[in-house]
């Protein structure tokens, strides 16, 4: 018995932990010079992106109208998968854009 219980609280207090860590993750801020926002080219502003200069991106185009962008509409950060679940602005934009179906 005393066993069973041990593996139940072990399984309990590990599935805590990482939940734990999950939304630590999500409620930090990627940071521009974070590897994966450099690879990405993150702007936590696509209003100053020049559409000449950035090959990929169009004017109109930010985060919160992106596919992996998870946050509600009109907030202004939301978590983004490709940034390892760290929160994007809504107002931001990388090379990763995929505009809503």
């Amino acid at each position: 018995m005393v066993a069973r219980r041990q593996f139940v609280i072990g399984l309990s207090t590990g599935a805590l932990a990482l939940a734990c860590v999950k939304v630590q993750a999500q409620s930090q801020k990627v940071d521009e010079k974070d590897p994966t926002a450099i690879a990405l080219k993150y702007t936590p502003d696509a209003s100053k992106l020049d559409s000449n200069k950035n090959a990929p991106f169009t004017a109109g185009s930010s985060c919160s109208s992106c596919q992996f962008f998870q946050g509600k509409p009109g907030v202004v950060d939301g978590a983004c998968p490709l940034m390892g679940g760290k929160l994007v602005s809504a107002h931001g934009w990388c090379a990763g854009y995929a505009r809503k179906a």
